[in-house]
């Protein structure tokens, strides 16, 4: 049995549709079969399945790529592997980022979650209190923390507005 994290619904998704098929796309654009496969890469510009080789020659294990998801299989005994240590590093530091950025106490502004979109760039989903100007925010949190946002307004309701903010 396979076990694995995604870094988003739509990744899981396209996993999840293409690991029943037994012939999938790699990185390359070529097919290959999903049995020589070791993970997934979810970056935008090239998304898809490597080999042992593919993962050597792009070097995702030594640069630790956040995009890169290593496949663990689960033995006979049924005991699950843990995830590997980049997928808990890249969680960790998701959960930082919007800790950090929570902490630097931005009047009637709070980041709901955060997806890693580049090496230094982060997509940080909020919710504010009146209107922001988002290029101000923007500016403020880059010269603030040691990495960049994209920010992206959730849109809820007043009363859950509230909730989040009392």
């Amino acid at each position: 049995m396979l076990v694995v994290a995604f870094p988003s619904e739509q990744v899981k998704e396209t996993f999840i549709k293409e690991s029943e098929e037994f012939n999938v796309k790699a990185i390359t654009g070529k097919t290959v079969n999903r049995n020589n496969c070791v993970g997934y890469c979810a970056l935008d510009e090239h998304p898809g399945y490597l080999t042992q080789d593919m993962c050597a020659l792009h070097k995702c294990l030594e640069k630790e790529c956040v995009f890169f998801y290593k496949f663990h299989y689960q033995g006979k005994n049924g005991k699950q592997r843990e995830l590997t240590e980049i997928q808990k590093k890249n969680q960790q530091e998701i959960d930082d980022v919007i800790k950090g950025i929570n902490s630097l106490g931005i009047d009637g502004f709070k980041a709901l979650s955060a997806e890693h979109i580049h090496t230094d760039l982060f997509e940080v989903e909020y919710v504010a209190m009146g209107t922001i100007d988002e290029k101000e925010v923007t500016n403020w949190i880059d010269r603030k923390c040691d990495f960049k946002v994209r920010l992206k307004l959730k849109n809820v309701s007043f009363d859950t507005l509230l909730k989040m903010f009392l």
